[in-house]
């Protein structure tokens, strides 16, 4: 049985592959991150400083990986994430630009190249999810049960209140007071 884990980061994708690995006997197996590739194409460059053709070949080094890891495993393997990560992880970044935090993308030489980008990675997608279909016999996602700007305020929150009061230890709270205590975000 060939099973795929596959969501968004902190999703719970690697809790859950160890978990069924241990409860199935099923071996584990993964890609390396971008951030773990990186180096080596790169050197010296953020993630966030990549332009969109260095991340192309990144979202390729990682496909590779992860079937080479994969056909080592044979017809028995749990995969901590699956061949859409990397489609999903670019598909917004094509609306955003390379670094969403920045401001918005005026310069119409850049704006040719995230077209240009974006039509490889939905050429990328196809492909990644013809390989899912087809190699895949489960095929598990993890949806964020978080909304991501609430989850950074309170954050952000709780970094101030240990800056505030000293020596305050999140440990010595019941779990998930200080995050259940803060106002969330309104949309």
């Amino acid at each position: 049985m060939k099973i795929a884990v596959c969501g968004t980061y902190s999703s719970g994708k690697t809790t859950t592959s160890l978990a069924l690995s241990y409860l199935t006997g099923i071996e584990m197996t993964h890609a390396r991150t971008m951030r773990e590739i990186l180096p080596a194409l790169f050197p010296g460059k953020k993630l966030e400083q990549c332009m969109p053709e260095e991340v192309v070949e990144l979202i390729f080094h990682r496909m590779i990986d992860r079937v080479e890891n994969e056909v080592k495993c044979g017809q028995k393997f749990i995969s901590d994430g699956a061949s859409i990560q990397e489609w999903a992880y670019c598909k917004p970044r094509i609306l955003y630009g390379m670094n969403p935090a920045e401001t918005q993308i005026q310069d119409p030489k850049i704006l040719y190249g995230l077209k240009t980008f974006g039509e490889t990675i939905d050429a990328y997608g196809k492909m990644a999810k013809e390989y899912a279909k087809k190699h895949y016999d489960v095929f598990i996602h993890l949806p964020v049960e978080f909304p991501l700007a609430e989850f950074l305020l309170k954050l952000q929150a709780l970094q101030w209140l240990r800056k505030v009061l000293p020596g305050m230890d999140q440990a010595s709270l019941p779990p998930g007071a200080l995050l259940s205590e803060f106002p969330t975000a309104s949309p």
